[in-house]
């Protein structure tokens, strides 16, 4: 098999599973958000592109990080374990 096919085949091979990377990475408080997100960065690097889900994202967000848990926070509807 030529490079060129091998290229080919990888990127099918991405693209058949980015979704469901996204999908798992999205919204967790781990590793897997930054994990899938630098990878699909490198991957757009190399000049893959990448069609956004139903919510326009390409990236997943990180739960942890997350507008609405800030807010939330802010406005004492959250408390850490160590606050109670």
């Amino acid at each position: 098999m030529k490079d060129k096919d091998k290229i080919k085949a990888l990127e099918g091979i991405i693209y058949d599973i980015w979704w469901m990377a996204q999908r798992y990475a999205h919204g967790r408080q781990s590793y897997a958000v930054s994990m899938y997100n630098d990878a699909i960065r490198k991957a757009q690097e190399l000049g893959m592109i990448f069609k956004p889900d139903k919510n326009g994202l390409i990236e997943a967000k990180d739960a942890q990080f997350d507008k609405q848990w800030f807010e939330a926070r802010k406005n004492n509807s959250v408390k850490f374990i160590t606050e109670e």
